[in-house]
C-alpha cells in the first residue's frame, strides 16, 4: 500500500512538472509567432494554454493538499489549544474531502455528456472528455490525499498533549 501511494505522489508532480513545461513551450511558441515579421500566429496554442494550465491546476491540486497549502482558515484556528486546532484541521479535511468527491461525482457526468454527444474543443477538435479528465483525475487523487492527511491527523491526536 505504501508503495502504491509513492507511486501516486511522485505521478502527479510528474505530471505537474511536465505540464508546467508544455505550458511555457506552448506560451513561448505564441510570443514567437506573434513578434516574428512575416508570421500568423499559431492558433491553437490558446486554446491548447488554456487545456494545460487547467491540467497542471487540478493535477497539482493532490500536491497543495499534501503541503497543507490548500484553503485553510489558519488565522481563526491559532486561537484555539493545539489539540482543538488538530481537531479543526481534521474537519476542515473532511469537509473539503466531500467537496472533492461531489465535484468529481459532476465531473464524471460532464465527461460523460461530452462522450455521448462528441463535444470538441474549438480549434484543436479534441474531444473534450478528453481534454477535461485531468480534472477529474485530480479532484479524485485529492480526496485520497486529504482522506489519509485526516486519517494521519487523527492518529497523531495524543501527540499534541506532549507538544504544549
Amino acid at each position: 500500500m505504501k508503495k502504491t501511494l509513492d507511486i501516486v505522489k511522485r505521478l502527479d508532480v510528474i505530471a505537474s512538472g511536465i505540464f508546467l513545461i508544455l505550458v511555457f513551450g506552448d506560451v513561448m511558441l505564441q510570443v514567437i509567432t506573434r513578434i516574428t515579421p512575416n508570421t500568423i500566429a499559431v492558433k491553437w496554442t490558446v486554446e491548447m494554454g488554456s487545456i494545460l494550465l487547467c491540467a497542471m491546476l487540478w493535477v497539482g491540486l493532490g500536491q497543495g493538499i499534501e503541503h497543507k497549502a490548500h484553503i485553510r482558515f489558519t488565522m481563526i484556528v491559532e486561537m484555539f489549544p493545539k489539540k482543538v486546532q488538530k481537531l479543526f484541521e481534521v474537519f476542515g479535511d473532511l469537509v473539503f474531502m466531500a467537496f472533492c468527491c461531489i465535484l468529481a461525482f459532476y465531473t464524471w457526468r460532464m465527461l460523460q455528456f461530452y462522450a455521448a454527444n462528441n463535444t470538441a474543443t474549438t480549434i484543436l477538435r479534441w474531444g473534450k472528455q478528453w481534454t477535461k479528465l485531468p480534472m477529474f483525475i485530480g479532484l479524485v487523487v485529492a480526496s485520497i490525499r486529504l482522506a489519509l492527511v485526516a486519517l494521519t491527523t487523527v492518529s497523531h491526536l495524543s501527540d499534541t498533549e506532549t507538544e504544549q
